[in-house]
């Protein structure tokens, strides 16, 4: 009978089990844990290996926690269907906590495609919630109003023979943030402290600061805000006794906000104010002045299968005078050009020709050596990049922890 080869072909098709490749290089994953909670299914290295390529993303809440979309790249044998899961996780969750939640939704997410597998006889599903159905669904109100606050303090001490180094710093913030709106309050207080010996003498560098900041930004549509930004500070290190700045600004984002896991490309732009009082008089002769500016910024942000690509670049300068300006990029590149070969790289980099503040007078050989105070500069610039090749086996499931812990090998 033609019939019966049929059948026979058809069940011999079924793959013994699926293969999946994990992407969390957006964001923190436990994948020994993952291994060990998952085990009906193979884990692949390589992403153009597996059947199912699980993308990890991130985004921070206006509450201080985060929301976290999981996508399901169904590829290879599989038809090429994108699901997408999306959860949130409390600001005070733990490591525990967060590895329990992301695995759920894996199972969630997975449970269709091993159900085409033989690993199916593996699978175990349980539908139960954990409180009585009439209670499940129950809307919660905020007795807080959406508004978060954080207190931080946090210092520091390094020291040997010749040098001793101290920080201490302090910040509290407020924070509310809807759908509608986002208002942030914060400020800030901290000092540094070193102490430098050498052959004859010694030089103690003290710097303090502190400063104040809030914010408003109202949502205008689907792609676009405004909003004003008022910041106070003084930094003795920056010749800095009282500065004053006041911005407004319009952003435009080219894609709908509600795809920032995925893509976000904003373009936003604004006017400035400036008051300064400085400690001593600067190269231009000045112990206090008003100057007026405009900024603006272009981000990109793109997390896709291939990888990672956030780009920004900022442009600003004074009115009075547009010689003085600052432009400034960053580039954050993780691409994987094929299944066991990636490139990563990360820049930044800024062309300097405002630094008005900058006291008149040279610095002396001790003050460049410790750093008292602000440098003259036209740029600054940092880069690192890297190729890795990975080759050999492409599965692992094994989860193996021994000699692991922390310190085991720091010598």
């Amino acid at each position: 009978m033609v019939i019966l080869p049929f059948l026979l072909s058809a069940q011999q098709a079924v793959p013994d089990r699926l293969t999946v490749f994990v992407d969390c290089s957006n964001t923190w994953c436990d994948m020994t844990f993952i291994r060990s909670e998952i085990t009906a299914v193979n884990f692949s290295l390589d992403r153009l290996a597996a059947d199912v390529h699980v993308l990890l993303t991130s985004i921070p809440m206006g509450g201080g926690g985060r929301q976290y979309q999981v996508i399901f790249y169904h590829q290879k044998n599989f038809s090429k269907a994108i699901d997408t899961l999306r959860y949130s996780m409390s600001p005070v969750a733990t490591d525990f906590e967060k590895r329990d939640q992301l695995v759920k939704y894996l199972k969630v997410g997975l449970a269709s495609s091993v159900a085409k597998t033989k690993a199916i006889d593996e699978m175990t599903i349980t539908m139960k919630s954990g409180q009585p159905a009439e209670q499940s669904n129950k809307l919660q109100t905020d007795k807080w109003n959406y508004w978060v606050y954080r207190i931080n303090i946090d210092g520091s001490f390094d020291a040997d023979a010749n040098y001793k180094s101290g920080r201490l710093s302090g910040e509290l913030s407020a924070s509310r943030t809807t759908d509608k709106s986002i208002t942030r309050f914060s400020s800030y207080i901290g000092k540094n402290r070193s102490l430098y010996k050498y052959d004859g003498g010694k030089t103690l560098v003290d710097n303090h600061f502190w400063g104040f900041d809030h914010s408003f930004i109202k949502t205008l549509g689907s792609r676009s805000g405004a909003g004003y930004e008022v910041v106070y500070n003084q930094s003795t290190f920056s010749n800095n006794q009282g500065k004053l700045f006041v911005r407004a600004a319009f952003e435009y984002n080219f894609f709908p906000y509600s795809e920032v896991n995925n893509k976000l490309f904003t373009l936003s732009y604004g006017p400035y104010v400036q008051h300064n009082n400085y400690y001593d008089s600067t190269i231009f002769n000045k112990t206090d002045e008003m100057l007026f500016g405009h900024m603006v910024v272009a981000s990109l942000s793109l997390n896709q299968k291939w990888g990672t690509v956030g780009i920004g670049v900022a442009y600003r300068n004074f009115l009075h005078d547009w010689q003085f300006y600052n432009v400034g990029a960053n580039i954050n590149t993780d691409v994987r050009i094929t299944g066991g070969l990636s490139f990563y790289a990360n820049f930044f980099g800024s062309i300097v020709h405002d630094q008005l503040y900058l006291p008149r007078g040279g610095a002396s050989t001790e003050e460049v050596l410790t750093r008292r105070r602000q440098l003259a500069s036209s740029y600054n610039l940092f880069v690192s990049f890297g190729l890795t090749f990975r080759f050999g086996s492409i599965l692992n499931n094994f989860v193996n922890p021994r000699f692991s812990g922390p310190g085991n090998w720091v010598f």
